[in-house]
């Protein structure tokens, strides 16, 4: 860029895979999330994923997008684009909604609808009805999120 300035702010999300990142355009007053989270598509993790980790992440862009957005002016509404299917939709709702989402399937409140097993290792699928949201991850992942949590869930994965 030769001393050129972009104009836009690289945020560390990790979580999705570890060296994930979010780009912040101020003038344009977009967040875009790449594949830390999207609508109407599974938001995948692979193995290296760490739900936890992302939950913290979400959470920062959360507080970050609040920090940046006045409730009293609809001209500072901040808006959300990411790698699939997400398009300039409301930061807020997207972000918030999203993390609901993973936190209902970690608390075991989302059903697993189906189970594959990919190179070994098993593979859960579950999708909010309305399909907004879906999730699509190594179960070792939401079950290592769901200990961290110390919850105490019924029943098993299928």
């Amino acid at each position: 860029f030769n001393g050129t300035t972009t104009g836009l702010q690289v945020l560390h999300t990790p979580g999705h895979t570890p060296d994930e990142l979010a780009l912040w355009d101020e003038e344009d007053r977009l967040l875009y999330v790449g594949d830390t989270v999207y609508e109407h598509s599974p938001i995948i993790f692979p193995l290296e994923g760490d739900i936890n980790v992302w939950l913290a992440s979400m959470s920062f862009l959360l507080e970050f997008v609040e920090s940046k957005q006045a409730v009293d002016n609809p001209a500072s509404r901040v808006k959300i684009d990411s790698g699939h299917d997400t398009s300039m939709g409301d930061a807020l709702g997207v972000l918030s909604q999203g993390l609901g989402f993973v936190r209902d399937v970690i608390a075991g409140r989302e059903a697993v609808k189906k189970v594959t097993v990919v190179d070994g290792v098993k593979v859960i699928f579950c999708a909010r009805e309305g399909g907004r949201f879906a999730l699509r991850c190594p179960e070792e992942l939401v079950l290592r999120a769901r200990g961290s949590h110390n919850l105490n869930v019924s029943g098993a994965f299928l």
